[in-house]
């Protein structure tokens, strides 16, 4: 109730005056920025303050006529927003003559994200995205757009049929939506679609991601699949095959991930190591910590060590300790910092070091 007071006040001054609200950039999928946000609106937003330069500093105030509103909202209401954004994360330019779908957030609803942003607004309005319209798009738009409305009120035995039927439909803006549910939802029925679309691929991003849903369905032949293209040397992308064979959390797959422990591309080496650690080989912890010290590449030495922090959860010995240590002072910020991170772990009860190996390592006290 409390909710749905805080929305209908919202409405109410959308309708009687202009309203303020601030357009960003959201990276998230077009269903998910359906529920995070309970207006929905299509406009033509117009400059009505400020000059070009100052709305590139994110002083821009726009002005539109809605349109179109699927959700929250009438057309022909007015809507004044403003984007501190100009050049977001998705790609937000606006453009005096262009037409826009945009996302509106109430106060309640920026408070519901995992992460709320902008908390000096207070009660006013925000926009979570806004994407560019056109002729081109506007179909496909509005198609999406009923997707999600039709899914989000269906009840939940009808849902996997509804997602099968529209699992081969081509549109960028829905897609995400059908398969995240579908993977979710561990249909398997799906797995034909998802084998198809894989022997039909081309691009390496593309058969990635196939076989990654694949993974996440418990299809046959993942790992298989997995190891050739590891092996194909025409295959560019192996960081990412080996990032999968990780996820296969199968240590079946380790003898062939060490041969890369020393590839000539030390990212691919680095993935390597980092792999073993966490297929939980006995050799990954050595071999991350030789890189993170030896390696003159920083983004290799960083891959390597950043496991040990995140993904590592076993004891150090005390010459792995001072290894460490030593790494908490590198010339590399980033190094240092995650070196910090892991000796910050040291002072938990679960792997506590003795007070005078500890000054021993760290140095004396100031």
């Amino acid at each position: 109730m409390k909710q749905m007071t805080a929305i209908t006040h919202a409405l109410i001054v959308l309708f009687a005056m202009p309203l303020v609200c601030f357009g960003s950039g959201y990276g998230g999928d077009m269903a998910q920025a359906w529920d995070d946000a309970s207006i929905v609106v299509l406009g033509q937003p117009t400059s009505v303050r400020g000059s070009q330069q100052e709305a590139e500093r994110g002083h821009g105030v726009y002005a539109m006529m809605i349109e179109k509103a699927f959700k929250g909202a009438k057309p022909a209401s007015r809507l004044e927003f403003l984007d501190p954004y100009f050049r977001s994360t998705a790609s937000l330019h606006i453009l005096d003559g262009s037409r826009y779908l945009v996302f509106v957030q109430t106060a309640e609803d920026r408070n519901r994200r995992p992460h709320p942003t902008n908390e000096s607004l207070g009660d006013a309005l925000s926009g979570l995205r806004v994407i560019k319209v056109d002729d081109r798009n506007i179909g496909e738009i509005e198609a999406a757009l009923a997707t999600v409305k039709t899914f989000k009120t269906l009840p939940p035995q009808e849902r996997k049929a509804f997602l099968l039927q529209n699992l081969a439909v081509t549109n960028a803006y829905s897609h995400t939506l059908i398969v995240r549910e579908i993977l979710t939802a561990q249909v398997k029925e799906a797995v034909p679609y998802f084998q198809q679309r894989l022997a039909q691929a081309t691009n390496e991003s593309e058969k990635l991601d196939l076989i990654s849903s694949l993974r996440c369905l418990g299809a046959p032949g993942v790992k298989a699949t997995l190891l050739t293209w590891l092996t194909d040397d025409s295959f560019k992308q192996r960081v990412q095959i080996i990032e999968e064979m990780v996820r296969l959390k199968d240590a079946s797959v380790i003898p062939t991930i060490r041969n890369y422990i020393d590839a000539e591309d030390v990212l691919l080496a680095a993935a390597a190591r980092s792999a073993l650690l966490r297929l939980e080989d006995p050799e990954g912890k050595r071999l991350c910590l030789d890189m993170a010290q030896r390696s003159i590449a920083p983004t290799a030495r960083y891959n390597a060590i950043h496991y040990l922090n995140w993904g590592y959860s076993g004891s150090f010995t005390e010459d792995e300790r001072a290894i460490i240590s030593r790494l908490a002072h590198d010339t590399d910020p980033n190094i240092a910092r995650v070196a910090g991170f892991i000796m910050e772990k040291w002072k938990s009860v679960s792997n506590q070091v003795p007070e005078d190996t500890a000054r021993k390592l760290t140095g004396p006290q100031r």
